[in-house]
């Protein structure tokens, strides 16, 4: 780990709270307006309903953490969708960041939580012979830095897209 890299992260991440804290609601509550699909297809499976029921109930049961997101217990086993035994792998992950930059580069809030999960899930999909999952981010436009903005290293993952109210990367 460069700490030359984490400390710099360290400045964006201070700099984007900054910029984040100065929009304000009107624009946020602009940028953030939803414009249903008109149509989407994708290709499904009929629905095990139980398993549905199950798993709604399973969410309402799990305890919420400082944050007050429900989270599993770190002791408790749950299924995982890249478990062999559970899993077909995934199609997309919504992926969250603090920033991003136009060359579809992402900064998170520093644990690498995403970036490992998103490798691991792509080393799954390959030895299984499936397609790696897309990885999308969701983006206020004052998120959006230039290309180079953002310092990486080599654990960093890129997107495979960013979406803006106003652009797409």
């Amino acid at each position: 780990m460069n700490k030359a890299i984490v400390e710099l992260k360290k400045q964006l991440r201070k700099d984007m709270a900054e910029r984040l804290r100065l929009l304000g609601a009107t624009e946020l509550k602009e940028q953030s307006k939803f414009s249903p699909a008109k149509s989407v297809q994708k290709k499904l499976q009929e629905m095990d309903v139980f398993q549905a029921i199950n798993d709604i109930e399973d969410f309402r049961s799990l305890p919420m953490n400082k944050w007050n997101i429900p989270e599993p217990p770190l002791d408790q086993p749950r299924a995982d969708a890249i478990d062999d035994n559970y899993g077909n792998g995934l199609d997309l992950i919504l992926v969250p960041g603090v920033a991003f930059d136009k060359a579809k580069n992402r900064i998170g809030h520093g644990k690498g939580y995403y970036d490992r999960y998103i490798k691991k899930c792509n080393i799954w999909a390959d030895e299984h012979g499936i397609d790696r999952p897309k990885t999308i981010a969701l983006s206020l436009n004052e998120q959006i830095l230039e290309v180079g903005a953002i310092p990486l290293e080599e654990t960093d993952e890129k997107l495979d897209f960013i979406l803006t109210p106003s652009d797409t990367f």
